[in-house]
């Protein structure tokens, strides 16, 4: 089982798209927690972004244009015990358990200034010395961006002069007996986390302090190239040894509209309809043949959906495969085609969580604006982020917890939990109450139980409202009016 944070300076976070798409980028990485800096958040947004995110966030609040941390809770399974959160936006604290270990995690945003990162790391020293007073056996976990480099030499571009900047943080790693991961694991190598635009300037002030006390080789530490901030993402992985014991939770699919957009699945799509269409018309069996052509438009759509989705995810992969590559040299050697090239790769790797981000608004089938982002404290929350909450994972039967999902829908159907209590008595004694109940004219009777129309057929059709849920069969109604000529005389053969 893996223990895994990631640190991300997010330069800003107001933005409700960058928002989502950096949100997106942290999801795909099913890590536990993510210390994310520079939020730039304010008490205001709190509900918001709980919400958006899907699950628990430790603020520590600074201005809209500046400073501002947060930890998000990602897959973590154990218990919280405490947090600390600092009322300037520059450190949170979270101490937890999982299997009996305890670890203090601290993600903290440094100052620019270094008479202001020696306070912090005052106030965060008195802080460390209580929590660790309080959990004797605890392991002490700090990242973030620090805004100090420990090593002039190595850690920044140009290199740099030997400084007294970094001495209050080394005083720091001594008393807690801490140590820098990736130096540790790369103590030659010239990687930075930041960079400015052109790549003339470079440092390495994200990274990871750790307690000796944790094995060394248990522990493995990645920089990741990242959407939409200057800065890479820091991710780190702590073995805690034991098997990590998963339960898989089912959810239901749903149609991806935006394929509809694409001429080759539309084409694909009429030639189905065509050929359920004809082949039911020639056995003169409607229904049947309507379920078979729900089943093969899901099964054509999961496919075309999941292939574009892996050569979308490859994609990345590539791009930040070759970000990491030209990352690797120093940048003095780097040519101006290199450079160049970077820039393009990181645009890419932008405009990709962009479009993921905007396919998660769709997703969400909840209206948005972009502009002022007036919308409710529920909005925006990842449409996979609760997928544990849709299916019935375990049932109490007779004192005795089942998880097995065939049984557990055997036992529902058996025992008629799903039937109807509908009671004829009960609607009668309720209508008998009522007095002067008007009824409706002779000619609004022959149109009532006139027959229904194909055309009546497809104006229903084409009057049904976008980004609603759809049925157990996951196909939308985005679907059903892109074809609504097609299905109307299908749909009407049907049921009429």
């Amino acid at each position: 089982m893996f223990f895994s944070i990631i640190s991300l300076n997010a330069r800003g976070l107001r933005n409700g798209l960058k928002r989502k798409a950096l949100f997106l980028f942290i999801k795909q990485l099913k890590v536990d927690f993510a210390f994310l800096q520079e939020s730039h958040s304010n008490i205001k947004d709190t509900s918001l972004w709980k919400a958006q995110w899907g699950s628990d966030i430790w603020f520590s609040h600074g201005t809209e244009h500046s400073a501002g941390v947060s930890d998000l809770k990602g897959h973590f399974g154990g218990e919280m015990l405490q947090s600390l959160c600092d009322k300037q936006g520059h450190n949170v604290c979270l101490v937890c358990r999982i299997r009996d270990i305890v670890f203090i995690l601290v993600n903290i945003y440094g100052y620019n200034r270094r008479s202001e990162n020696d306070e912090l790391l005052g106030s965060l020293d008195a802080k460390l010395t209580i929590l660790t007073q309080k959990y004797l056996n605890a392991h002490l976990i700090i990242g973030g961006d620090f805004n100090i480099v420990l090593n002039e030499s190595l850690d920044r571009w140009p290199p740099g002069k030997p400084s007294l900047a970094n001495s209050s943080l080394k005083t720091l790693m001594n008393k807690y007996d801490l140590y820098d991961v990736w130096r540790e694991k790369f103590p030659r190598d010239r990687v930075y986390t930041w960079s400015n635009k052109d790549g003339s300037r470079q440092s390495r002030l994200d990274y990871w302090l750790v307690s000796n006390s944790l094995d060394k080789d248990s522990i493995t530490v990645d920089l990741l190239p990242t959407p939409l901030t200057d800065h890479k993402a820091v991710l780190l992985n702590v073995n805690l040894s034991r098997d990590n014991l998963n339960v898989k939770h089912f959810s239901y699919w749903k149609m991806n509209c935006s394929l509809l957009k694409r001429n080759s699945v539309k084409t694909e799509l009429q030639r189905l309809i065509k050929r359920h269409w004809d082949q039911a018309q020639k056995d003169k069996i409607y229904g049947k043949n309507w379920e078979l052509l729900k089943y093969e438009i899901g099964k054509y759509m999961r496919k075309y959906g999941s292939n574009l989705a892996k050569s979308r995810r490859k994609e990345v992969e590539n791009i930040t495969s070759e970000m990491t590559s030209l990352t690797s040299f120093p940048p003095d050697s780097l040519s101006a085609k290199d450079r160049l090239r970077l820039t393009e790769l990181q645009t890419k790797l932008d405009d990709l969580y962009k479009c993921k981000a905007e396919g998660a608004f769709v997703r969400s089938r909840q209206k948005w604006l972009e502009e002022g982002e007036q919308m409710t404290s529920y909005f925006f929350k990842l449409e996979k982020s609760r997928a544990k909450h849709n299916s019935l994972s375990e049932l109490n039967i007779s004192g005795s917890v089942i998880n097995d999902k065939e049984k557990i829908s055997e036992f529902c159907y058996n025992n008629s939990l799903y039937k109807t209590k509908f009671d004829h008595n009960a609607m009668s004694s309720f209508f008998s109450y009522i007095d002067s109940i008007r009824a409706i004219t002779h000619a609004q009777k022959l149109m009532c139980d006139s027959l229904i129309s194909q055309q009546e057929v497809q104006d229903a059709i084409l009057n049904l409202k976008n980004n609603r849920s759809p049925g157990n069969d996951g196909i939308s109604s985005e679907f059903y009016k892109e074809f609504s000529d097609l299905l109307a005389p299908f749909l009407f053969k049907v049921f009429f």
